[in-house]
């Protein structure tokens, strides 16, 4: 390169005789991509060039790869040996499955997709695809704002035995990467306009009804705009009648529903005008991390890599995880800033080498993020590897205390599966461990101690496969803190799940 500078570091004058260095090392496809969108799109041209795509051939993955500690990458044998770097076309043009129902076969003499789906990052990123749709995070449409709708169809399936119509959540999970492949073909179906299709017709979309019917605007906390409000409260006139309450009105759509709800937790992408040169989506844009993609992609990897940097720092850090986890019902970007950890890395964080691989504690970085704790690779100073990475989040968390109750996490992530089909309530926690659908491996030995007599909270034994979660988090911890540190935060996090439930 022609500057000291790593790429993501570079603005100004440097970056156009930059894209002027990587355009050399671009397939032809590519080269034409960047000769028309550096007029249509700069942005998104010059966001690219500060990738590391920009930067790398697919067969760079093996170097990341092992830099990680990871011994067994996969390669999609398209890629393998291919000469150019990640372009555009390489990811909009080499897609993954060919019987998508939104491919543009004909964007200025190429065949290109607009949606860059979590089936085509696993040609070259597949452990953290497969891992990513073994969670919640990959379900976040399905347990939440589609639950409705999607319940209807998990419910048919069982009473017909049609299972092939859902995901394979007890199959894969674990396994293999899942993915949806009957709502590919159901969004074929609607892109082609089969409407008399006796699917289409039974079960439809669910922006059929504008959210008013299948999500209230406050849901959970169902109706609760739906009362009349009368005394001088709410009144709007439409059409010469006079409306008391905000859902009865004609107008009210509920569509804080696609800028709240889905912006987190994810969106159906549904192709609803698809000709040769272009396609119109509905649920689009949208970078939730559960969204369902034509493809049958569950999960956006974009959601904390950022298109088109995909930066690892952006994933990282804190503001990304807490763009979502926020609030009062998962308060966890304000726990995490009034913390300690929260304060170092305020301070200290602008100083960190936020991309390096691998990341060494105490040289790379002094305090966690949400991802040091929950997923990161974590080497030692001289770049062994201590702990492994994961983006399979079930892996170091024993509670899931984002309900109304603290419960261990399911098993399989489809809690609507789960509900209709196990018998198990994430929320109140009905069949979770008669029908063993939480991991297992927890019970309480003994009751706080009295008087002068320490430590005076209720202890929890783990055993089983929520002491491997709960030990992969600790080991995380002792690379900053003692065994005895470590061990009674613990005691003092545990005790509050045991109150938060009475």
């Amino acid at each position: 390169m022609t500057t000291n500078k790593p790429p993501y570091e570079v603005y100004g004058p440097e970056a156009r005789q930059l894209l002027a260095e990587v355009y050399l090392h671009c397939s032809p496809q590519t080269k034409a991509c960047i000769g028309c969108h550096l007029s249509v799109t700069p942005g998104i041209v010059y966001d690219w060039l500060r990738s590391k795509h920009a930067w790398h051939t697919p067969n760079d993955i093996y170097k990341l790869y092992k830099a990680i500690g990871y011994d067994n990458p996969y390669l999609a044998p398209k890629f393998q040996d291919y000469p150019y770097v990640v372009g555009c076309y390489e990811c909009h043009g080499m897609f993954k499955d060919p019987k998508r129902p939104d491919i543009i076969q004909d964007h200025f003499g190429y065949k290109i997709v607009v949606i860059v789906t979590a089936k085509d990052c696993s040609q070259c990123h597949y452990k953290e695809a497969e891992e990513m749709s073994w969670t919640w995070h990959a379900f976040g449409a399905l347990n939440t704002w589609l639950k409705p709708w999607y319940a209807k169809i998990v419910k048919y399936a069982k009473e017909t035995g049609k299972y092939y119509m859902l995901p394979p959540v007890y199959n894969d999970t674990g396994k293999a990467m899942i993915t949806w492949p009957w709502i590919e073909q159901y969004l074929t179906k609607i892109a082609k306009h089969e409407f008399n299709d006796p699917e289409v017709k039974m079960f439809g979309l669910p922006m059929m009804y504008l959210f008013k019917n299948i999500v209230s605007p406050l849901y959970p906390a169902s109706g609760v705009l739906a009362h009349n409000v009368t005394a001088g409260g709410f009144v709007a006139v439409y059409n010469g009648t006079e409306y008391h309450s905000i859902m009865s009105h004609p107008l009210f759509s509920n569509a804080y529903v696609y800028l709240a709800c889905m912006m987190c937790h994810g969106s159906l992408v549904i192709p609803y005008n698809v000709t040769k040169t272009s396609v119109k989506y509905w649920g689009w844009p949208n970078d939730g991390v559960g969204r369902i993609d034509p493809d049958g992609s569950l999960g956006a990897c974009t959601s904390c890599h950022p298109r088109h940097t995909f930066s690892i720092e952006v994933a990282r850090k804190p503001q990304t995880c807490g763009e979502c986890h926020l609030g009062y019902d998962h308060p966890h970007k304000e726990v995490y800033e009034e913390s300690k950890h929260g304060e170092l890395e305020a301070i200290y964080g602008s100083h960190w080498k936020w991309e390096d691989l691998p990341w060494k504690v105490g040289v790379d970085f002094n305090a966690p993020t949400c991802a040091t704790c929950h997923m990161s690779t974590i080497a030692s100073p001289d770049g062994k590897i201590l702990i492994k990475g994961t983006h399979d989040l079930r892996a170091r968390i024993v509670w899931d205390s984002m309900h109304f109750f603290a419960f261990p996490k399911p098993k399989w992530p489809d809690h609507t599966q789960n509900a209709i089909i196990k018998g198990a309530s994430q929320l109140t926690g009905a069949g979770l461990f008669a029908h063993h659908v939480a991991f297992e491996g927890f019970k309480i030995v003994r009751g706080p101690r009295m008087g002068l007599q320490l430590p005076n909270l209720p202890i929890i034994e783990y055993y089983g496969e929520l002491k491997k979660h709960r030990e992969a988090m600790e080991a995380v911890c002792k690379l900053c803190h003692s065994p005895q540190w470590v061990q009674d935060y613990f005691l003092f996090y545990d005790a509050n799940q045991i109150d938060y439930n009475i």
